[in-house]
Order: C-alpha cells, then structure tokens, then sequence
C-alpha cells in the first residue's frame, strides 16, 4: 500500500483508539486490555509503514524534521505500548494520539516540500537510530516529568481534576520516569560513541552545536541519575533535571534543523 493510505489508516486507528479510552474512563468502566492493545498495534504498524513509505527511497533516506518528528513519536508510541504490557499506562496514549496524528499529518503535507534524501553508511545509519531512539526515551522521560508534576501539584493543592484521572498513579509514573530516563541516557551514550566512530565530521560547523549541546545534555542526565543514586534525588528536582537535559538536547537537534532546513536554505 502507498505510504498515504497507510497513513491515513493510522490516523483512523489512532482516532478510533483515543476515544475508546476517553470514554471508557469517562464512564468509569475497566479498559480491556487485549483488544485496545491490539487495536493500538495494528495503529503503530500502520505508522511505521507509512513513514517507512515517506522516508526510505533505495540507499537514501529522507532526514527531513517532519519526518524525524514523526519518527520520534512512532518510537515513543512503540515504547509505551510494550511498557503497558506490565503497566497500567493505555491512558498516556490520550495524550500520546493527537500528537501521533498531527506528526503524520504533517509528514504528508510535506511529503514534496523538496529533497531531502541522503546516502548514509551503515555506522552512520546506527548513530541516526541510535539518537532516534534516545531522543523517544528521553523525550517520553520528560513527558513523564510534566505529567508528574501537574498531577502531584493537583493532589498536593486538593484540587484533583477529573482529567488526572487519566494519569497512572504518581509512584507508577515516576517509576517509569526513571526507567526512560535509564534507557535514554543508555542509548544517547551509545549514540554519541558511535558518533565519534563513524562520523568524520562530528565537529564540522554545521554539527558543533548539535555535539557539543548533546554531550552537556548527557552530564545532566547522568548528574540526575547519579543524585538519584547517591542521594535520593526525586520529584521536583528530578523534574528539573530532566527538563533542563532535554531543552539541552533538542535545541541541539532540531534548533539545528531547523535553521539549515527553514532559514539558511531558502537563502
């Protein structure tokens, strides 16, 4: 099928899903696991399929930030739906679906705004995957963060909303916090090496701030990760941690992108 039909199947799929939870917590009724995780499988494989249309032609592959975007948030989706196995997390794809929808719609439109296929190496080609996957778990990290401390805010002013009912409980959703932020620095650190084995021009002007602000991201992370260890860091401070390592990592990234894609290009 072409990558247009395949996408707007997800799109169905991941609408069909999101109001199948909203109103199975609206009317309080337990959410079958089985079919909503099957239902959400078939929307994720329907994802992939799409923008493995979009993005892939040959040896090349299209780097173009809508679909990086789009990656990111397929990668995000995948991860989620195998933690909910073992978790009580289906409600975070409310949160998750309308950005997985907006994303496709975005690589779609898009699709011909111009060329931006390029022939990478297979080292090159880990080092893309790799960072993909750790920009997912530590962006799901930081979604966490967020989530985390607008419930615990809610709950610690008694002013409970009814949507924190959507939310998993607090100790569930730190707990997961921590194991994103686990794998995501695992997989950053294993991007950056890779970096520096296979990409020659890892300090060229165009990469410098993308290397360097990626490197400072990771000694936050770590700093975190070593606080929590060693002296029990949680909650808000964690929170901050983890949102100051991100806004390091996606300026480096996208900010990057943006201004070669969007500004310098057009000149």
């Amino acid at each position: 099928m072409s990558a247009v039909i395949t996408s707007v199947i997800a799109i169905g799929l991941y609408l069909c899903a999101s109001i199948t939870i909203v109103k199975l917590i609206t009317r309080k009724q337990a959410i079958k696991k089985t079919s909503l995780t099957a239902l959400i499988t078939v929307a994720v494989v329907a994802h992939a399929n799409g923008l493995y249309s979009l993005m892939v032609a040959g040896n090349s592959i299209d780097l173009a930030i809508h679909n990086m975007v789009s990656l990111v948030i397929l990668v995000i989706n995948t991860l989620v739906l195998f933690s909910s196995i073992k978790k009580p997390l289906h409600n975070l794809f409310v949160f998750l679906f309308p950005l997985s929808i907006a994303a496709i719609i975005l690589s779609l439109a898009l699709k011909e705004s111009g060329p931006h296929f390029a022939s990478v190496t297979k080292g090159v080609m880990a080092h893309i995957l790799l960072s993909v996957v750790a920009y997912s778990l530590l962006a799901m990290a930081s979604l966490q963060a967020l989530l985390w401390s607008w419930q615990s805010s809610k709950i610690k002013k008694h002013r409970p909303m009814s949507t924190t009912n959507l939310l998993p409980p607090l100790q569930t959703m730190e707990l997961l916090m921590f194991e994103m932020l686990w794998a995501g620095v695992i997989s950053l650190t294993l991007a950056i090496a890779v970096g520096f084995l296979y990409l020659e021009n890892i300090f060229d002007q165009q990469l410098v701030h993308k290397t360097v602000l990626s490197i400072f991201a990771w000694f936050v992370f770590a700093g975190l990760l070593w606080g929590r260890h060693s002296l029990g860091w949680r909650g808000n401070t964690a929170v901050k941690w983890i949102l100051s390592g991100f806004c390091l990592l996606m300026l480096g990234y996208f900010g990057s992108k943006v201004v070669l894609e969007l500004v310098i290009n057009n000149y």
